[in-house]
C-alpha cells in the first residue's frame, strides 16, 4: 500500500513539474512588440571595396531619449572575421570608397549641418572637407579619384554660400513662421519646399578649392525630389563630366517625366541628352564589350546609323517605369520590342539603352 502511495506522489510530483516547464515555455512565446523592434540594431548602406576585400556599413542603434537613430561607419572583411568601428559621432552615413581604396568619404552631421568627411584607412580621424552652410547630401567620387560630387540645397537665385547662409538667418530671425505656397509641390512627404532646390556640386578631393555649384540658378532638384537617389548621378570614366536626373517639366507636381543632362566637372553648359516621355534615372557608363551584359540582343536593336566605338562619355540610362500621364496609353510598337529586347536609342555622343515596363500579357498584339 506504502508502494502504491509513493508511486503516485511520485507521478504527481513529475507531471506537476512538466506542466510548470509546459507554463514556462509558453510564458516565453508572445508576439513582437514594437519595444522589442525598436530595440534592433539597423544595418544598411553596405559598400564593397575596390578590392573586394573590404565591406564598409553602417549601423544604427536606437536613442530613445534622443528620439532617432545613433548611425555609425563600421568595416568587416568580405572573407569573414569581426567587424570594426570605424566612426562613433553617432551622426554618419553615406559612405562611399575612394577608387583607390584607401579613403571613406561619408556624410555627418556632428558638427551641426550633414556635411562630407574623408576616413584615411591608413589611420587618424576624419577630416571635414565641405563647410557649406546648406549642408551637403548624396556623394560621389570621380572615378580618378581627385573630385567628389556632392548635392546641396540652395536657393536658386543666390551665387554664393554668403546669400544662402543670410537668407537662412533672415528666415530664422523673422518672427513669422507661416510657410507661403506659390506653387506646386510645396510639401514633400517629411518636408516643406522652402525655395531651396538641390544644386550639383564638386570640390577636389584634397580641398585645395572650394565647392564649385555646376547648376546655378538650376529651379529644378539634382535628383529629383523624393523620386532620386545617388544612382541618378554619375561621373563620365575620364572624370571630365558629369550624368544627371532632372524634372524640368513647368507643371512638376503632375509631371513624372524625368530627363537626362551633362554638364563638365569643370563648370559650363548643360546639355539635355534625352527628350523621350517617362522617368530617364540612373546613368551609368559602359564599353562596347560590356553592352551584352546589359542588354543580350542590343547589337540587334541597334539603329544602323549607330556611330562607331564608345568614347569615354558614354552614358547607359535604365529607366524608372513611370508614365507620362495617366491617361498616355503606352505604344504598342515598344511594347512589341519590349518582348524581344531592350530598345537602344543613340544620339551623337551618347549611347542609352532604355527599358519600359513590360506590355501586359492580355493587351492586344
Amino acid at each position: 500500500m506504502n508502494g502504491i502511495f509513493r508511486r503516485s506522489v511520485v507521478a504527481g510530483a513529475t507531471i506537476l513539474a512538466c506542466g510548470l516547464a509546459l507554463a514556462a515555455q509558453e510564458a516565453l512565446k508572445r508576439s513582437i512588440t514594437f519595444e522589442d523592434m525598436i530595440k534592433m540594431h539597423r544595418i544598411a548602406e553596405p559598400q564593397i571595396s575596390p578590392d573586394g576585400k573590404w565591406i564598409v556599413y553602417t549601423v544604427a542603434t536606437p536613442d530613445m531619449e534622443a528620439n532617432r537613430n545613433a548611425s555609425d561607419i563600421w568595416l568587416v572583411p568580405t572573407s569573414g572575421g569581426a567587424p570594426s568601428q570605424l566612426t562613433q559621432s553617432g551622426h554618419d552615413s553615406s559612405p562611399v570608397w575612394s577608387p583607390d581604396g584607401k579613403t571613406i568619404a561619408f556624410l555627418s552631421s556632428r558638427s551641426g549641418e550633414s556635411q562630407v568627411y574623408l576616413l584615411s584607412l591608413a589611420g587618424g580621424e576624419a577630416q571635414r572637407l565641405t563647410k557649406s552652410s546648406t549642408g551637403a547630401d548624396l556623394v560621389k567620387w570621380s572615378p580618378d579619384g581627385k573630385t567628389i560630387a556632392f548635392t546641396s540645397s540652395v536657393y536658386p537665385d543666390c551665387k554664393d554660400d554668403d546669400c544662402n547662409s543670410r537668407r537662412d538667418a533672415g528666415k530664422e530671425k523673422n518672427k513669422v513662421k507661416a510657410h507661403v505656397a506659390e506653387h506646386l509641390l510645396y510639401r514633400r512627404w517629411m518636408h516643406w519646399n522652402d525655395g531651396k532646390r538641390a544644386h550639383l556640386f564638386v570640390v577636389p578631393a584634397d580641398g585645395s578649392a572650394a565647392p564649385r555649384d555646376l547648376t546655378p540658378g538650376a529651379d529644378y532638384d539634382v535628383p529629383p525630389d523624393e523620386r532620386g537617389g545617388p544612382g541618378d548621378i554619375n561621373f563620365s570614366p575620364d572624370s571630365k563630366e558629369l550624368c544627371f536626373t532632372a524634372v524640368t517639366d513647368k507643371m512638376e507636381a503632375i509631371s513624372t517625366n524625368g530627363d537626362l543632362f551633362t554638364v563638365p566637372v569643370a563648370g559650363g553648359e548643360i546639355k539635355r541628352i534625352t527628350t523621350q516621355p517617362g522617368f530617364d534615372g540612373e546613368p551609368f557608363t559602359t564599353a562596347r564589350r560590356a553592352r551584352s551584359q546589359i542588354s543580350p540582343k542590343a547589337s540587334t536593336a541597334a539603329p544602323t546609323n549607330s556611330p562607331g566605338p564608345p568614347t569615354a562619355k558614354r552614358f547607359i540610362s535604365l529607366p524608372k517605369t513611370k508614365r507620362k500621364s495617366p491617361s498616355t496609353p503606352w505604344p504598342r510598337a515598344l511594347a512589341r520590342s519590349q518582348r524581344k529586347s531592350s530598345p537602344i536609342l543613340t544620339t551623337p555622343q551618347f549611347r542609352l539603352a532604355l527599358t519600359e515596363k513590360p506590355w501586359p500579357s492580355n493587351a492586344p498584339a
